[in-house]
């Protein structure tokens, strides 16, 4: 018998060893693995898995320069924006020379950075940014190119419209109605000054420097107007207003604001912390400051169906004064003589106890078509889905013309706090 000897070849296709960390040795970059490293030794590829995500970029750095504005007149500010990723050693240069801000070494680390630069008397101008590439050899560069506005005189002059509803003309909504303010802003390049009256805090508040198409909302509450006033580098100025009377209730005559007093119109919703609607917000507190001279017109909707809810007032001592005020809610902002209420029907603009005073007191609602004589004594009987206003003033005797408040100057020093509770 012939006895044949059998060789057995066993191919290894990868070699598995245990690693710690990969490490780049041309630039020392590392970072830790999991487990063990693989080699291909087919193709002699290195697979591993990092401990956690990274990402290896090669080659050039990610740079990006974008300016506030393409188009300007002679010495004007602007902001000249860039983004770097895997870069160092920024540099800005242009073609007209130094540039206070700009030409010098930048900001390099990865990010997003805004220079103010002066664009000079000679336009156009370009602006360059050259960065290194920070994993590999070579740079990396953008430009941009500013040029002069074209328009006639020294300068483009600013254009300002403002519009209630889409209409560029004064109208008339009913008395709580939401109102779309759209105002639209070209050929300006400094914080335009917004005003209204009655003082609405938050359209005041609004600043646009540049040219802008914006929306904000509004409830009318009383005769109202909004205002733009806008001036540019060139001192060239525009402005626009429009005015937005209110359809109310004709009982409201002879219901008035104290008198030399100012509203401020809020929504309850607005006031409140959670940002809930009134009789939703129960154990939800509101706190602000009132001038010694204007009263807080707070407009809400009753409930649309049985409820009672009541308001607790407190001093506000935290950052403020504290000072006795008068409180009432009726269908007319600024009311605080909430007449005929206690009679039995009520009045045109209120039912029941709907004015108390104090520095802590409990204002009571009742809302019921039919609510009985203890309630009625008792408590503000509120309409299901009607709109009233919750009137807040710093003085605590009628006509309420005399304030309780000494702020010393100090605008909105004198504080209120109040706590919507669901039961009494």
């Amino acid at each position: 018998m012939i006895m044949k000897k059998t060789t057995l070849l066993l191919l290894a296709f990868s070699v598995n060893v245990f690693a710690a960390k990969i490490i780049f040795t041309n630039n020392n970059e590392q970072t830790d693995i999991d487990g063990t490293a693989s080699i291909d030794i087919q193709t002699g590829n290195v697979l591993v898995e990092t401990l956690t995500p990274k990402l290896i970029v090669g080659g050039d750095a990610l740079l990006s320069l974008f300016p506030s504005t393409y188009e300007v007149n002679t010495n004007q500010t602007i902001l000249m924006n860039y983004t770097i990723a895997n870069g160092e050693n920024c540099v800005g240069t242009t073609n007209r020379g130094s540039i206070a801000n700009w030409t010098a070494a930048l900001d390099s680390d990865n990010g997003t950075y805004a220079v103010s630069v002066n664009v000079g008397s000679l336009l156009p101008i370009v602006f360059t940014i050259n960065c290194e590439n920070k994993v590999d050899n070579g740079t990396v560069s953008d430009f941009v190119t500013i040029s002069e506005r074209t328009g006639t005189g020294p300068g483009a002059t600013p254009s300002v419209t403002v519009r209630a509803n889409g209409s560029s003309s004064n109208t008339s909504v009913a008395q709580g109605s939401q109102v779309a303010l759209t105002y639209l802003i070209t050929d300006n390049d400094l914080p335009c000054t917004f005003t209204s009256s009655p003082i609405n805090s938050a359209w005041n508040n609004l600043n646009s420097s540049s040219s802008s198409t914006s929306n904000f909302s509004a409830t009318i509450n009383s005769t109202s107007t909004f205002s733009i006033s806008c001036t540019n580098s060139d001192s060239n100025t525009d402005s626009d207003s429009i005015s937005i009377s209110v359809i109310g209730n004709p009982a409201c005559v002879s219901h008035p604001p104290p008198s030399g007093t100012t509203g401020i119109d809020a929504s309850y919703q607005s006031l409140n912390d959670s940002g809930l609607v009134f009789g939703s917000a129960h154990a939800e507190q509101s706190t602000f400051g009132i001038d010694e001279d204007n009263y807080y017109a707070v407009s809400f909707s009753a409930p649309t169906g049985p409820d009672q809810v009541e308001i607790g007032f407190e001093n506000a001592e935290a950052n403020f004064t504290t000072a006795p005020y008068t409180a009432s809610i009726s269908k007319c902002p600024g009311d605080f003589n909430v007449s005929g209420a206690t009679n039995s029907g009520g009045s045109d603009v209120g039912r029941g106890l709907c004015v108390k005073s104090g520095g802590a007191f409990t204002l009571r609602t009742v809302i019921t078509s039919n609510p009985t004589p203890l309630e009625e004594a008792l408590s503000c009987i509120l309409e299901a889905g009607q709109p009233y206003y919750l009137n807040i003033i710093h003085s605590n005797a009628a006509p309420y013309t005399s304030t309780s408040c000494n702020d010393n100057g100090n605008p909105a020093e004198c504080g209120v706090l109040y706590v919507e509770r669901s039961a009494f």
